[in-house]
């Protein structure tokens, strides 16, 4: 999946476990599974292609998911 900001806009995502993901204006990141696994723990990647994004993410637990 993807999102694209243009000029004068932004975006906040927020996850099932409380992560935030802020995304600037002229921004362009796409959310990837990383496609391994640890001991049964899905893993998420981030790209970010143009812009910023600051990422807000409460310590990792075992299990948790985007």
């Amino acid at each position: 999946d993807g999102l694209r900001t243009h000029e004068r806009s932004s975006a906040l995502l927020k996850f099932e476990d409380q992560t935030r993901l802020y995304v600037t204006e002229q921004s362009v990141v796409f959310l990837r599974d990383a496609g391994s696994r640890l001991e049964g723990v899905e893993r998420k990647s981030l790209e970010i292609v143009e812009g910023q994004a600051d990422l807000d993410a409460p310590p990792a637990a075992a299990g948790g998911q985007w």
